[in-house]
């Protein structure tokens, strides 16, 4: 796994990240907020692509720090309508009945402003994979400040 994913990031080096990273993204069909599954294969490649455009190997510092994390990441792209709006969103996954909160979330104090009323952010949430099922559909939901609810519908077994 770990071979291949470096492989994946060293041949598609060149490739505009938005492609690179097309089969690890989810987006909700209502609102076009996108989610980033940050799984191990996703981080090896991501790092083979960056070290591959120095013209480098990952190094073995990085390798073991990649190999070593004990979660499952999910980077959550949100809209809001202010400026702090990003700093209390929450999420959960839900699997059938089972609700399983994250280990860590990791949200913008503050969001950029991207026009008229409209503020963006990129917040990280951290799971633990044991408590998730991997060839199991899943729901990401993330919960706004306002409390309105953004559903990914995320089907794990898809997803190196």
């Amino acid at each position: 796994m770990i071979k291949d994913a470096i492989s994946y990031g060293r041949i598609n080096s060149k490739m505009d990240i938005g492609k690179f990273s097309k089969a690890w993204t989810v987006k909700n069909k209502t609102s076009g907020e996108v989610c980033l599954i940050s799984t191990k294969y996703y981080l090896f490649a991501y790092a083979s692509r960056e070290a591959t455009q120095k013209y480098q190997n990952i190094d073995s510092t990085e390798f073991n720090s990649i190999n070593e994390k004990e979660y499952l990441a999910f980077a959550i792209y949100v809209l809001g309508d202010n400026f702090t709006f990003a700093s209390d969103l929450h999420s959960v996954i839900k699997i059938d009945s089972v609700i399983i909160q994250p280990i860590e979330n990791n949200n913008k104090d503050y969001a950029s402003f991207i026009g008229g009323d409209s503020y963006s952010a990129l917040c990280l949430h951290l799971y633990d994979p044991e408590e998730i099922t991997s060839d199991a559909p899943i729901q990401l939901i993330v919960i706004k400040d306002d409390g309105k609810e953004v559903i990914y519908d995320i089907d794990l077994s898809k997803i190196k």
